[in-house]
């Protein structure tokens, strides 16, 4: 059970008491639980407040984890993502579907047959497993960003 949920009970059983407390004539019977249920409603804005604070800080930890992705740059080249760390280079490619739900770099594994499409200037075929999809980008757009493809 949520405090919340148990406030909510305590809270009636305090109104109860507080009846029967204004019935019987009894004045600091009625007074102290008055305070126990003023006391228990600043503990729920309190805590309403606090998870409202919880909520902004997770929001903000997601935004700066995606901007500081292993130390680089990201770099969108086609439909995929690099990082380009300091020192040069590039690292990848990664899922766009994955960075973009969660800021999660999954590697991509290259489809087609990577040196005829470069000849003929086609797209490169990629593909994620999480995913089941394809993604694609250009020989010349992946050196115009200089993007190493010697692994390939």
């Amino acid at each position: 059970m949520t405090f919340l949920a148990t406030s909510k009970g305590i809270s009636e059983a305090l109104s109860a008491l507080i009846g029967l407390a204004s019935k019987s004539n009894d004045v600091e019977a009625s007074q102290r639980l008055f305070e126990l249920q003023r006391l228990l409603i600043q503990q729920q804005q309190d805590l309403y407040e606090k998870q409202v604070r919880i909520q902004e800080l997770e929001n903000e930890v997601k935004a700066l984890t995606g901007k500081l992705t292993l130390g680089g740059q990201l770099l969108r080249v086609g439909d995929l993502i690099w990082v380009k760390p300091k020192g040069g280079g590039a690292n990848g490619p990664y899922c766009p579907i994955c960075y973009g739900a969660d800021n999660r770099l999954i590697l991509v594994r290259l489809l087609s047959d990577f040196r005829e499409k470069c000849k003929l200037g086609q797209s490169l075929d990629w593909w994620c497993d999480l995913h089941q999809a394809h993604f694609g980008a250009t020989y010349n757009k992946l050196v115009e960003n200089n993007i190493d493809l010697s692994q390939y």
